[in-house]
């Protein structure tokens, strides 16, 4: 029931010409503007013209690595939300419980959380051939990653807290 796209210029500032068609497509629908605002230049300018091309949604860290270090631009964001009607602040990256009640504590108004509770499970193959990677060279071939039910339960906890 919707759309999470978002296309930055080479000068790091929402690209509206990029997007025209994908927003034209995602007409009617629930849109949602991905993290590429957290590399934008101005992330205050990018939220602005998300709201101006009919974003409902912002998903960002604050334009850090998580959403811990880029609390105080999510406050910013959050303020503008509230103070110009913009599209709903979404605060991800790094995000569970606990973050969910500081965040929450600090700024009584977030309200939206992206999460994927995801814990690093080991494989069940007992016989391993070392050597013989099956996607890009590196990656482990005896781990996956799956959501943690018990991440969710605590995360939903901290949200109707």
């Amino acid at each position: 029931d919707g759309f999470v796209i978002g296309c930055l210029t080479p000068q790091g500032e929402l690209d509206g010409h990029a997007m025209a068609p994908l927003l034209k497509a995602a007409e009617g629908c629930g849109l949602t503007l991905h993290r590429a605002i957290d590399v934008s230049r101005d992330l205050v300018e990018t939220y602005r013209t998300a709201s101006k091309l009919g974003f409902d949604t912002v998903l960002t860290s604050g334009g850090a690595g998580n959403c811990t270090a880029g609390k105080d631009t999510i406050g910013q964001l959050l303020k503008l939300r509230d103070c110009e009607g913009g599209p709903e602040v979404l605060i991800g990256a790094g995000v569970n419980a606990r973050v969910i009640r500081a965040f929450r504590e600090e700024f009584p108004q977030a309200r939206a959380f992206h999460m994927s509770g995801k814990t690093e499970m080991e494989s069940a193959m007992i016989f391993r051939r070392a050597g013989v990677p099956m996607g890009l060279p590196g990656l482990d071939e005896w781990h996956s990653q799956q959501t943690d039910e018990l991440a969710v339960k605590t995360a939903r906890q901290a949200l109707d807290a």
